[in-house]
């Protein structure tokens, strides 16, 4: 894409696009020739109707969940549409040929006789381009399948000051009960919430509590079924592996610079008491703020000024601070590091144990009768 843009004497630099849904955009441009100077008015009125044409084929492959089409079936789409439609080709088969033949966005593969975008991402970007607001719904129901993550993404992207699809989120239209969907909830949710950067602060706020809120279930169901020995890639995962393994996809999915501004929200609030979240949780939020900020005032103060917290937490965030290089106060830095050495013995044997032992320390809760 980049070569293309230097390449073309009359292309500004300043067309470097600005995000995936644009970059996406301009690519099938450059497939259909739209950047063509040579061309007229007419061929441009073409080139909309290729693209109207493409988006149906696409939506109606991806609603079937499928990659290819057969011959027999595109022919049969595009008798329908041009039907309904005047498009400017002389039958389905000449429009086929056109598209294959010029542009190579779809192919055909001579075999089987079948056609597919040439890859599934271009698929997923026509689909989101043919989509208008009452399809948001259709959007919002399959938040947590993975097959219309890139489809979410791209309609994001094409207006990102737009709430779209997240309003049913914020909106409680959906929210997630079992433990796989408050994975994929998180993960696909940060994700569109990324691609919609224009959004308005307080709209971004509420989802990002949403999915920080989601997150803390989540741990807990982690723990449960961990210790019921439910996940058994985690079953002999230690106490430490599953702390920092929590940490990792936290910092994964939460560590946008987009988010920062309300991660430190609701830190304030978190510290105020004005949300609950478990210890694992706030220790994610410090985590995460202290490395983005290079301050490890978060890690600390949570660490000194959180009553009854578990001495780990001392060895964990002293570890944190020399491996980030922060520049720690010296009297705060030297408390907590002589509380994790007067208690060296007994962390370092918590770290090695199962979840299992530790589970009520952990979530402040019992085990069930299956884990005892």
């Amino acid at each position: 894409m980049l070569a293309i843009l230097f390449k073309e004497d009359q292309i500004s630099a300043t067309e470097i696009p600005k995000n995936i849904t644009e970059l996406y955009k301009k690519f099938l441009d450059v497939f259909l020739n739209k950047w063509d100077k040579s061309k007229g008015i007419s061929e441009q009125f073409k080139i909309a109707q290729k693209e109207f044409v493409l988006e149906r084929i696409a939506k109606h492959m991806h609603d079937k969940g499928e990659k290819s089409i057969t011959g027999q079936e595109l022919n049969t789409l595009l008798a329908d549409l041009f039907n309904k439609h005047p498009i400017d080709a002389d039958s389905p088969e000449d429009f086929i040929r056109m598209v294959c033949d010029r542009t190579n966005v779809l192919q055909c593969d001579d075999k089987t006789k079948s056609f597919k975008f040439f890859h599934l991402t271009i698929q997923e970007y026509l689909v989101s381009a043919g989509l208008s607001n009452k399809d948001e719904n259709v959007l919002l129901d399959n938040l947590y399948d993975e097959w219309w993550l890139n489809t979410n993404i791209f309609y994001a992207g094409r207006n990102p000051d737009k709430i779209g699809v997240l309003d049913g989120i914020i909106k409680g239209k959906i929210y997630p009960v079992g433990m796989m969907d408050k994975f994929m909830f998180i993960m696909h949710t940060s994700k569109i919430l990324q691609a919609a950067h224009l959004l308005d602060r307080s709209k971004r706020e509420s989802l990002v509590l949403i999915i920080v809120k989601v997150l803390n279930e989540l741990i807990g169901d982690v723990i449960d079924a961990v210790v019921n020995d439910e996940i058994p890639t985690m079953k002999d995962h230690t106490l430490l592996d599953i702390i920092l393994w929590i940490r990792g996809f936290f910092v994964e999915f939460l560590s946008s610079d987009q988010f920062d501004e309300s991660l430190e929200k609701i830190w304030d609030k978190s510290q105020k008491g004005e949300i609950e979240f478990s210890d694992i949780l706030q220790y994610c939020l410090a985590y995460c703020i202290s490395k983005k900020k290079k301050n490890p005032d978060y890690l600390l103060n949570w660490v000194l000024e959180t009553n009854n917290l578990n001495v780990r937490w001392y060895k964990i965030v002293e570890v944190d601070i020399d491996v980030m290089k922060l520049n720690a106060k010296e009297k705060k830095y030297l408390k907590i590091k002589n509380k994790s050495k007067r208690n060296s013995s007994y962390i370092q044997e918590q770290f090695k144990e199962r979840l299992k032992k530790h589970y009520s320390s952990i979530t402040g809760l019992k085990p069930s009768s299956t884990s005892q």
